[in-house]
């Protein structure tokens, strides 16, 4: 199974300024190159929009999706709303109770795709996280658009950070093998081990934060994605930049 993951599109609205970036061609040119990775599934972990959500930049990222003919899964980020994103992607079977998180398996892996657009979960996306990886067996990975540790990069750590880490660890403490956490929203490329997770931050398609500023600072424009491949007994993965 190989899975390309992209992250933080922050795609804008026609003739929105997105700070000089130009981010309907980054992922125009993103989707170029993963048509040619042969891949089994693209998903996107969130942030598809630039600032605030809008039913015609979902739509137009459908249509793109479509037009390269890419299977592709998503979840929402800060910047997105969660049933609009479902409806405009037509994953709208999958909200519950206004949250877009469910579960896919393929083989002998578990996989969560969860929905942390607010910051933080419902109690019954908790529920199902606890219910679920009770319930796995072979081996497990998730999808968040927030890292679920402190990361090291301070500008987000200290002000854009998960609301609930304390409540998702213990969550997560549960389960008793190795969670492998595939995420966003940080717009960096970093690793980190905490407790029973090898939490992977992919690179945004707009740009990457300097991760030892305190104040928000670029610092570079080259786009990434991360390449992930399932093997029977392991997990290959690596970020690409385009």
């Amino acid at each position: 199974m190989k899975i390309i993951q992209i992250t933080d599109l922050h795609i804008g609205q026609e003739n929105e300024e997105t700070m000089k970036v130009d981010v309907r061609g980054n992922f125009h040119h993103m989707l170029k190159k993963i048509k040619e990775a042969d891949l089994d599934l693209l998903v996107i972990s969130g942030d598809l929009c630039f600032d605030r959500p809008h039913a015609d930049i979902y739509q137009w990222i459908k249509i793109q999706l479509d037009k390269y003919e890419i299977p592709f899964l998503a979840i929402p980020g800060n910047h997105d709303e969660s049933k609009l994103l479902a409806k405009s992607l037509k994953m709208d079977g999958l909200l519950k109770n206004g949250e877009l998180y469910f579960l896919k398996k393929w083989g002998n892996w578990t996989c969560l795709f969860l929905d942390s657009a607010i910051g933080k979960m419902s109690n019954k996306q908790y529920l199902f996280i606890e219910k679920s990886l009770a319930e796995a067996t072979g081996h497990c990975l998730i999808f968040i658009h927030h890292p679920t540790a402190k990361a090291g990069v301070h500008f987000m750590d200290n002000k854009y950070a998960f609301q609930e880490m304390e409540k998702i660890q213990n969550a997560f403490s549960k389960y008793k093998g190795t969670l492998n956490i595939f995420c966003g929203h940080f717009h960096v490329d970093k690793i980190v081990q905490f407790q029973n997770q090898n939490i992977f931050i992919t690179p945004s398609c707009y740009v990457q934060i300097d991760a030892n500023s305190t104040s928000f600072k670029v610092d570079h424009y080259r786009i990434g994605y991360r390449e992930i491949k399932l093997l029977e007994d392991r997990i290959l993965t690596g970020v690409f930049y385009v």
